[in-house]
């Protein structure tokens, strides 16, 4: 996993440096190694967690029933962990939003409060790689009509499989003959 950027958090008991952006990760985690490098201690109870920074409680948090410690932080409203810069912006929502179309894009930056898009940073999104592979077809397979002069001579089937479950004898992949 790519680390794309590395800021601080701002939040109403304390501040938290060199904080990595990882976007491929589906949540965040807290370093307890980290803390405790800084000064910081770390108490770990049956149902929860304390982090204190000279002997004062600074973040709290709760076990979970899957045993994770939980911790819920709110940032302040105008600070953020990591700023995109600007030529990316309009590919990061680009993919964020499921390779959303230039037009729709477009409407979309009319439509929201939260999402600022120029429109030259939008011409980009037309050098999408994946959005081009998504676009391509291929030609139709040319068809070849033969017919069988004696009995065997050509046969149609399809190949079948992975199935589950499996067969007697052990496979997973079978050959269906069609008359």
């Amino acid at each position: 996993m790519e680390v794309k950027g590395i800021g601080s958090l701002h939040f109403d008991t304390c501040i938290l440096k060199n904080v990595m952006y990882v976007p491929d990760l589906s949540t965040n985690l807290l370093s307890v190694n980290a803390i405790t490098d800084k000064g910081g201690e770390v108490l770990f109870t049956k149902t929860g967690v304390e982090v204190k920074q000279q002997g004062k409680v600074v973040i709290r948090g709760n076990k979970s029933k899957s045993g994770l410690y939980k911790i819920t932080l709110e940032t302040k409203k105008e600070e953020m962990a990591y700023s995109i810069p600007k030529e990316n912006m309009s590919t990061e929502w680009h993919k964020r939003l499921g390779h959303l179309s230039t037009t729709n894009m477009k409407k979309l930056t009319g439509m929201s409060t939260g999402i600022k898009l120029q429109n030259e940073m939008l011409k980009n999104l037309e050098n999408c790689e994946i959005c081009c592979k998504a676009k391509q077809t291929r030609l139709p397979f040319k068809t070849v009509r033969s017919k069988a002069k004696r009995l065997l001579q050509l046969i149609h089937t399809d190949l079948c499989g992975p199935i589950d479950p499996v067969a007697w004898n052990e496979k997973k992949i079978y050959t269906h003959i069609h008359k």
